[in-house]
């Protein structure tokens, strides 16, 4: 489980962390709701792994090099 909460969590933070660069209000939106999406998988994955899922309700945003610096090594 610990490895999809690591999925998840990324997923979470790279749409917060991209959100300020998107300019269109229609793909702003469709981006939140994504964000909403990877942000409950990450909560259900959490608790599926005994952790804690309220601390990622606080979500860090991430940058593209943080999220690749995370990635790159997966593929």
């Amino acid at each position: 489980y610990k490895t999809l909460v690591s999925v998840e969590d990324l997923g979470a933070s790279a749409y917060l962390g991209a959100a300020p660069l998107v300019k269109d209000p229609g793909l702003l939106a469709a981006a939140v709701e994504i964000h909403t999406v990877e942000a409950e998988h990450a909560t259900f994955w959490r608790y599926m792994a005994g952790m804690d899922p309220v601390p990622f309700a606080f979500a860090t945003p991430k940058t593209m090099a943080q999220v690749l610096a995370v990635v790159t090594p997966l593929l």
